[in-house]
């Protein structure tokens, strides 16, 4: 009997051994998941189709490791390839790499690789065109209404009245802005949603929203 119990005891012994060392050696494991996303981002070509697979969890984790570290060449090579450097943006903070690089992973939080490209796109050629009709007031001003108003517009157009609230919204929900000024700028990308949808072209957005800075129904000042 004895021996049948000391049996016993040495399987129950072994089993929690092998609990301990199961237990010990998976929680490395999972404080490094975060690492491996980064490192198999770094050596893929396919980096924003890969990032915008990851989890919501996973995909906020990394952004915001990317805050307070670089960002891997394959993401800002990718990101510069699909959305060409804008000349209009060049003196602003919309050209810094790696806010745009956090902007662009920011989208695929909610949106597509395609949306996201458009968007930016879209982005570049409202800042192109305020540049051109209003050079002096690009920041809370007529040109700055302006911006907004033709950039969800043109996304309007070329993506949908949804996802362009969605991009828009979150855009302004993650800048460092003060208050008065995220609450104007949401107000102004509203009313180019409102462009977008009574437009068929680009032209007409532009027009449309040019109406709308010049009467006064955009709100150009905090």
């Amino acid at each position: 009997m004895n021996k049948y119990i000391g049996a016993f005891a040495r399987l129950i012994s072994a089993g929690l051994a092998i609990t301990v060392l199961l237990l010990g050696t998976a929680m490395p494991a999972k404080a490094a998941t975060i690492q491996d996303s980064i490192s198999a981002l770094s050596s893929s070509v396919t980096p924003l189709e890969d990032f915008s697979n990851l989890d919501l969890a996973s995909q906020e984790q990394i952004i915001d490791y990317f805050k307070t570290n670089p960002v891997p060449a394959s993401i800002t090579n990718e990101i510069m390839r699909l959305v060409p450097p804008s000349k209009a943006r060049a003196t602003s903070y919309y050209n810094d790499l790696f806010y745009l690089a956090g902007q662009f992973l920011g989208c695929l939080t909610i949106a597509s690789v395609a949306d996201c490209t458009t968007a930016n796109n879209d982005a570049n050629t409202a800042s192109s065109q305020a540049a051109t009709l209003y050079p002096t007031t690009l920041h809370n001003g007529p040109g700055d209404a302006f911006r907004h108003c033709l950039w969800s517009a043109l996304m309007t157009l070329d993506i949908s009245w949804t996802v362009a609230n969605k991009i828009g919204t979150k855009h302004e929900t993650d800048a460092t802005s003060p208050l008065a000024e995220k609450n104007m700028d949401l107000f102004n990308n509203a009313k180019g949603r409102y462009a977008g949808t009574n437009s068929i072209t680009h032209n007409d957005a532009k027009v449309l929203c040019k109406s709308y800075t010049d009467s006064g129904v955009l709100q150009l000042a905090p």
